[in-house]
């Protein structure tokens, strides 16, 4: 497999959709699907190439607490929960991810992406630069942040990159994570959330996998998208302390997955 194209799933705010014979292009990511065999079925592009040179790490930048008043850096260099206060004051809630079944949401859309949205789970803001953000405390507010991780609307390079320095925590691999070659979304490529399972939470960090449908005009697919989120300066972000915190493999049986979604 191509070394380029291997590691861009961890890099959120450089690719947005799915292309399904070879690569899937999700969140600012470019994924290689691989079959359960752990083979990979191609080794192209969604473009039709391989990805090229990726640009260099910005110096400056860094995790933000909020979006509209960047206090700078955060210092922990361990990922945990600092104070637990949310970053637009959403109460924390049940912290037994066992205690809850599919919640109900408001499934809005970013232009052809359905996103959950409720008052209690999040999201409890918008930025400047357009991106959707603050998600509860809680196994719900995990849940609902990875789900509205799909829907983001990479319409441009710095909304792109704004979303990508929110998003991703602080951590050991964070600027190799925010590495990557910007790439614009495909308008022609679809992708619906339809299924959950909550693998584990502690109240520090939570991994979810979503059952999502990929779909272009040509042909549609399913996918299981593993995020390992994690609490840190009031929102749910992406880890930094693994090298890949979002991961994409084909599904061919939703045997264990909840089925939720704009359905």
């Amino acid at each position: 497999m191509d070394q380029a194209s291997s590691g861009r799933w961890t890099k959120p705010g450089f690719v947005i959709a799915a292309t399904l014979v070879a690569v899937v292009v999700l969140l600012g990511v470019v994924v290689v699907v691989r079959s359960a065999d752990g083979r990979d079925d191609a080794a192209s592009a969604a473009a039709g190439r391989p990805p090229t040179a990726t640009s260099t790490p910005d110096p400056t930048a860094s995790a933000v607490a909020d979006p509209s008043t960047d206090n700078g850096p955060a210092t922990p260099a361990r990922q945990r929960i600092d104070s637990g206060a949310s970053v637009c004051g959403l109460p924390d809630a049940v912290r037994d991810p066992a205690e809850f079944a599919a919640p109900k949401a408001d499934w809005k859309y970013d232009g052809v992406a359905a996103y959950p949205s409720g008052p209690d789970y999040g999201p409890g803001r918008t930025s400047p630069a357009g991106f959707r953000y603050c998600f509860q405390h809680s196994p719900r507010g995990a849940l609902f942040s990875a789900a509205g991780s799909m829907a983001f609307n990479n319409t441009g390079r710095e909304a792109s990159r704004a979303w990508s320095r929110y998003m991703q925590a602080e951590g050991r691999y964070r600027d190799r994570q925010l590495d990557g070659e910007y790439v614009p979304a495909d308008p022609s490529v679809r992708s619906e959330t339809i299924g959950y399972r909550m693998l584990s939470y502690d109240g520090d960090h939570a991994k979810i996998d979503l059952a999502v449908r990929v779909s272009t005009p040509q042909r549609s697919m399913t996918t299981s998208v593993m995020f390992d989120l994690v609490w840190q300066r009031g929102d749910w972000r992406f880890s930094s302390d693994v090298p890949e915190s979002v991961q994409a493999t084909r599904l061919v049986d939703l045997s264990g997955y909840t089925s939720w979604g704009d359905a």
